[in-house]
């Protein structure tokens, strides 16, 4: 199943990578490292998340 890992750069309470890790772990994953964000992404730059789900969303095959 295709999934979408999203992290911020600067989470504070995460390890660097560990979307990468976890993308790796399931088929069809993939990662992305959002700039100027921290823990939540989905809340400090909306913008760029939406966007990505937007892609992301697009390229599911229905």
């Amino acid at each position: 199943m295709p999934t979408l890992v999203v992290e911020g750069r600067n989470d504070k309470l995460l390890p660097a990578g560990w979307a990468a890790q976890l993308a790796e772990q399931v088929k069809d994953g993939r990662a992305v490292v959002i700039d100027d964000a921290g823990h939540c992404p989905q809340i400090e730059q909306s913008s760029a998340v939406n966007e990505l789900l937007l892609d992301f969303f697009s390229r599911q095959k229905t």
